[in-house]
């Protein structure tokens, strides 16, 4: 989507042509001074000025037909019963005085019509939308709201998008498979998303459940929960005998080794660490990190052999060097390449070429 984004807006005729100095609304420049100075701090996340107001657009399908089937066999095999899914872009958009003008052009940007402004409809107990997290900015959402601002929206706050799952089941709907399905995981990633059971699609027309407990939302019909502005959390003291267990309830994948270190480092320190502090001492001494079981000894069929794992895959590089200009250092390599073509945009006519 993003990519399709940049072309879009650097097309002739597209909103970046249309909208130069927004000559189709005249006022929409100076309102933006006095409405969006926030916005000079450069942060996404800054308290929105209250008299905001959420959108809501249907955008087209998710998947190819056959990564849909793909995905439906992976469903199936849990849920038998399930005879067709399929995922529509749901768009959540917010605004400052969201004008005629500035939802017709957003449609256009995102290519999906406005429903915020219609009556709510009933949804099907087994629809299933998965949104980022409350309280995160998903990559996306960075990327798409600076592009509108860019093409002239600056009436946009923030822009975020989700699925809306449609689930096709034999006996009919049944909203506890729903519920199964949006606990399995299948629809979602489970480290940025979550996964809503709502009773009507549109913003602010009626309560919904929630599924997992990664979420405090209570309703996801609300787009207002995806803009929830909370203040971090004050830190969180763990004692040291209670090391194990929050190695298990933050999932910090500390070893044994490992806590008894932290234990005695902070006794010595003659305190508790933090929940913050457990956290960045598990990241940085992670295997991502310290290539602890990469560079660990290895014994193989009862003989143990001379290099680590890490050695050996080094060993490969410097008996067949050939073709690499660099390996190993900066966490990057370098290869020889060939020539090739690019494609780059003309600064005149936005038209990509070789």
């Amino acid at each position: 989507m993003e990519v399709w984004l940049r072309v879009r807006l650097n097309h002739p005729g597209s909103l970046q042509a249309d909208l130069p100095g927004n000559r189709d609304n005249p006022t929409a420049a100076s309102a933006a001074t006095t409405q969006f100075a926030y916005h000079d701090a450069g942060t996404m996340d800054a308290s929105a000025p209250q008299f905001t107001t959420n959108l809501l657009l249907r955008g087209g399908r998710t998947l190819s037909a056959f990564r849909r089937e793909r995905l439906l066999r992976r469903v199936r095999a849990c849920r038998p019963a399930v005879t067709g899914l399929d995922g529509r872009w749901i768009y959540f958009a917010r605004a400052v005085d969201a004008t005629p003008w500035l939802i017709e052009r957003l449609e256009r940007l995102l290519d999906a019509p406005c429903v915020a402004g219609e009556r709510a409809e009933a949804v099907p107990d087994d629809m299933i939308v998965v949104a980022p997290r409350p309280g995160t900015i998903s990559p996306w959402s960075s990327k798409a709201t600076d592009i509108a601002r860019h093409c002239g929206l600056e009436g946009v706050v923030r822009i975020e998008r989700g699925i809306a799952w449609s689930i096709a089941r034999e006996g009919g709907p049944s909203r506890d498979c729903a519920a199964a399905l949006a606990e399995s995981g299948l629809l979602h990633d489970r480290m940025t998303q979550c996964t809503f059971l709502p009773g009507t699609f549109l913003p602010g027309t009626s309560s919904a459940g929630v599924s997992g407990t990664n979420s405090s939302v209570s309703s996801v019909a609300d787009a207002e929960a995806l803009f929830l502005d909370r203040a971090p959390p004050p830190l969180s003291m763990i004692t040291l005998d209670t090391l194990r267990d929050a190695n298990e309830a933050l999932g910090l994948a500390l070893n044994p080794g490992e806590i008894d270190y932290l234990r005695e480092r902070f006794s010595a320190l003659g305190r508790d660490p933090t929940d913050v502090e457990l956290t960045m001492f598990a990241q940085v001494n992670s295997e991502h990190c310290r290539h602890k079981i990469f560079n660990a000894s290895w014994t193989i069929d009862g003989v143990e052999r001379e290099r680590s794992l890490f050695e050996m895959i080094r060993h490969t590089h410097a008996c067949n060097p050939g073709g690499v200009l660099s390996a190993y250092r900066d966490n990057a390599a370098v290869m020889h390449g060939h020539e090739a073509s690019w494609f780059v945009p003309d600064p005149r006519t936005g038209r990509y070429s070789a």
